[in-house]
């Protein structure tokens, strides 16, 4: 939950979180976040906000039977039933006020498939099936970690772990984890570029990247958009140059370069000696913090993203790379091993030196794939 304390949640937050639901119910593709945008009064405060967000999400977490019981309860009451089942979290005092406006759904026999216990859709169950019981998949799908940043300045370590109540993660000395979920974006740190957040899994991923790939080495980040994996990378290799197809996303990385003082390049060359590939994905491996996503996904989508993650390695090789770093945040084989495995296939002169799947479960971060292709 995004917050602890029950007693600030208030009639209100469940009315509009209700709201919101039911939007989503009947446009289930649209992202979350512009729905409570659009939903939310503007005059909402910030805490306010994030209490409604904290029940939509809680909520969807229990949507998979909400959807499979459709039918028979009717889309209000799926609703209302799927709300229902986080109210064990409440005082006695909070949940009597809550149950004049939700009412008990107790006299309908509810269908609880295996996917719906997961909280999956039955497809996403079955991939999930390929790796994981059905244990290890509600690790995976309901992790709850606090916020991840990077130290750029390693010598505010310990001050940094006092202000914050922050611990040191992932045998990173530069990667630290906070227990609760503060407004650093207005902390003066951070607006000093001492810090940045950033996943646990991005650095470790390109931690690794700096211990297969020799430090001298001119990077590409082709899919750079706002610049994260780059100003990770700056702490091992001086020579980056950032792209991405959609220029807007770039000017964030610019002004999170300046803010942080690192001298980033923006104009292509003809060669890199490795090209990093942040490819689009499913985002499987962040459906903890983004449980929506579970339900806006589809097979025809992950296709799609095949052929982009496809196209993206074929056009690594213009810039004759010595090494391809190859990432998604996705979970699935389909996107992962199997678009690396055709690619090295088709182009023999690439060995994998290096692979890797983070997941909550193995190390206590988001789901995170990196590959490490090395031209021989």
């Amino acid at each position: 939950m995004f917050e602890t304390d029950w007693q600030f949640y208030r009639t209100n937050h469940w009315l509009v979180a209700k709201n919101i639901l039911e939007i989503w119910w009947s446009a289930p593709h649209k992202p979350m976040d512009a729905i409570i945008k659009n939903t939310v009064a503007p005059t909402m405060g910030s805490r306010d906000r994030r209490l409604v967000k904290s029940v939509v999400f809680d909520t969807i977490r229990h949507w998979q039977v909400a959807v499979d019981n459709a039918e028979t309860l009717g889309i209000k009451l799926s609703v209302e039933w799927a709300m229902a089942n986080i109210m064990a979290h409440y005082t006695p005092e909070r949940h009597a006020l809550i149950i004049n406006i939700i009412p008990k759904v107790d006299v309908v026999p509810l269908t609880i498939s295996p996917a719906g216990a997961v909280n999956l859709p039955p497809f996403l169950y079955q991939k999930y099936q390929k790796k994981w019981n059905d244990e290890q998949i509600m690790g995976l799908v309901n992790a709850k970690m606090g916020v991840d940043v990077r130290l750029n300045t390693p010598k505010i370590a310990e001050q940094f772990c006092k202000k914050f109540k922050a611990e040191n993660v992932g045998g990173l000395p530069s990667a630290f984890r906070l227990g609760g979920n503060a407004p650093l974006s207005h902390d003066k740190w951070f607006q000093l570029g001492l810090f940045d957040i950033q996943s646990l899994a991005s650095q470790i991923a390109m931690a690794r990247v700096a211990t297969h790939v020799p430090h001298h080495s001119s990077i590409l980040d082709y899919c750079a958009g706002a610049g994260g994996k780059s100003l990770c990378l700056s702490q091992y290799y001086k020579d980056i140059t950032l792209y991405d197809k959609d220029s807007k996303r770039l000017e964030n990385a610019k002004l999170r370069a300046k803010t942080q003082g690192k001298n980033f390049n923006f104009q292509l060359k003809e060669q890199y000696d490795a090209v990093l590939l942040d490819a689009p994905c499913s985002g499987s491996g962040n459906f903890h913090k983004n449980p929506w996503q579970i339900f806006s996904i589809t097979q025809e989508k992950i296709h799609q993203y095949q052929e982009i993650q496809w196209q993206l390695l074929q056009k690594s090789l213009g810039f004759a790379p010595k090494f391809i770093i190859y990432c998604t945040c996705s979970l699935f084989e389909e996107e992962n091993d199997i678009v690396v495995q055709n690619f090295m296939k088709q182009n023999s002169q690439y060995k994998l030196i290096h692979n890797e799947l983070l997941t909550p479960l193995t190390h206590n971060c988001d789901g995170f794939y990196i590959a490490i292709l090395k031209k021989f």
